[in-house]
């Protein structure tokens, strides 16, 4: 009975890809390693004509790195905080991208995840990406449930 209700049981954000078009995933990765593997997995998908990240992470880890890692993996990055003090803010998000070879007309900040998803599924022919937190993930869980109804 407990092996087949943890056969059953699921985290949202571990690389869920969402049924439905545009194609999204929720992944939680917010440190390198944990992106490393969100970049690897994105490689076994089918071609997307545009990978759209909605990105935000928290003051106290490594975002240099985890951008550094992925800065030239995504044509577009919607940048918003968190809902927490402890979130990093877009000016100092968007620093980091351009410290990192991203344009800023690659860049769009945005007053919440909310608002960063929404932008981002105007994209046509996007993948849309939503990591950086666990925080961003159920903010965009949240958003595209309800934008789904």
């Amino acid at each position: 009975m407990i092996k087949t209700g943890l056969l059953k049981t699921t985290l949202i954000g571990r690389f869920q890809v969402l049924p439905g078009n545009p194609q999204i995933i929720l992944d939680v990765a917010h440190n390198p390693h944990s992106v490393t593997t969100m970049l690897s997995n994105m490689l076994k998908l089918p071609f997307a004509a545009q990978n759209v990240a909605v990105f935000g992470i928290a003051k106290d880890k490594d975002a240099v790195e985890v951008i550094k890692l992925c800065a030239d993996k995504f044509d577009k990055w919607f940048i918003a905080k968190t809902n927490t003090t402890r979130s990093m803010d877009t000016n100092s998000i968007a620093k980091i991208l351009i410290e990192q070879g991203i344009n800023n007309s690659q860049i769009i900040e945005c007053d919440s995840i909310a608002k960063a998803y929404q932008n981002a599924s105007k994209i046509e022919n996007a993948r849309i990406i939503c990591f950086g937190s666990f925080l961003v993930v159920e903010e965009a869980h949240k958003i595209i449930g309800q934008l789904r109804r």
